[in-house]
């Protein structure tokens, strides 16, 4: 790696205003308060009080799940494709998963890929923040429950979440994004609030900046993990994710 493009690349970072930052780290945590309590406010209406526990203990495991799930997709993302990294102005990163020691090798080996590395041993920068990971629990799981309101079945009910969560990325990451060019020269200086940036490639298919394969992750990840929060569901014999109460219309 050329060291006047690290020194290059270092140059081009444009930190979020902590004042944003902070806003973006209260909302996330109180999207994450919104959806417990959610689950919780749902259990206290079961008629018995066994099933009013077991309902709310349920919901906050599939939210911790989440959460956790969440967290080892980032680390893979990361893992494998990094071209990305979070703002070191989050007061709550956590460190990422060493997939490494878990004998899982790197993905993709350019250039980019090494200035991106480079970048985040410079800064200590190989970290996530947790308001991050609370943020996606919490769109995964209002999505989840709005496809089992809306009486999509099992099938659906990941696709349509999936679509959901592809529509608001698409309209989050280009405004709390940057984009840098990955010669680290700031050709693409970025179009947003800088909470995290990316290092495109040249020829990459991007939307506004963000490449189009983070949008795809978007689709997948939340496919996959609704689908497993069901599976486990099945198993549980209704505990960790209960069919839909139907509501009595009667007042």
């Amino acid at each position: 790696m050329d060291p006047g493009a690290l020194d290059e690349a270092l140059r081009s970072i444009r930190e979020p205003s902590p004042l944003w930052t902070e806003l973006f780290m209260v909302c996330s945590y109180a999207m994450a308060a919104g959806c417990v309590y959610r689950g919780i406010r749902e259990g206290a209406r079961r008629a018995d009080t066994l099933s009013r526990w077991k309902f709310a203990s349920g919901q906050v495991l599939v939210f911790a799940l989440l959460t956790g799930l969440f967290w080892f997709v980032e680390s893979w993302a990361n893992h494998r494709t990094p071209f990305y990294l979070y703002s070191t102005q989050f007061t709550d990163l956590v460190p990422r998963l060493d997939l490494a020691a878990w004998g899982i090798p790197r993905g993709v080996d350019t250039p980019c890929t090494k200035l991106v590395l480079d970048i985040a041993d410079k800064l200590g920068a190989n970290k996530i923040p947790l308001c991050v990971l609370l943020l996606e629990a919490s769109l995964t799981y209002t999505a989840m429950w709005t496809a089992r309101l809306l009486g999509a079945n099992l099938i659906v009910q990941p696709l349509l979440a999936g679509l959901v969560l592809v529509n608001v990325d698409a309209l989050l990451d280009p405004v709390v994004a940057t984009t840098h060019a990955c010669s680290g020269a700031p050709e693409r200086p970025g179009i947003g609030l800088g909470f995290w940036r990316w290092y495109v490639e040249p020829g990459v298919a991007d939307w506004f900046g963000v490449p189009i394969f983070n949008y795809a992750a978007w689709f997948a990840a939340p496919v996959f993990l609704i689908c497993l929060v069901n599976l486990l569901g099945r198993f549980s014999g209704g505990w960790f994710m209960p069919l839909i109460r139907k509501r009595s219309t009667a007042r």
